[in-house]
């Protein structure tokens, strides 16, 4: 039974991430439309929640 119930968080907590993931490359995607380009994105640039989501993965 926890396996489950564990097998299905990781899944939420999935889907969590890559909806972030979207939803941010779509932010810096507008910006950059606004802004002069970079050349690099740095780890410096996304925001910490995104940062220690993708650690606990």
């Amino acid at each position: 039974m926890s396996s489950i119930l564990e097998a299905n968080r990781t899944e939420l907590l999935e889907q969590v991430v890559r909806q972030t993931i979207r939803e941010e490359l779509k932010n810096v995607q507008l910006s950059a439309k606004t802004e002069k380009p970079e050349s690099d994105v740095h780890l410096t640039d996304l925001p910490d929640s995104l940062v220690h989501a993708l650690e606990d993965l």
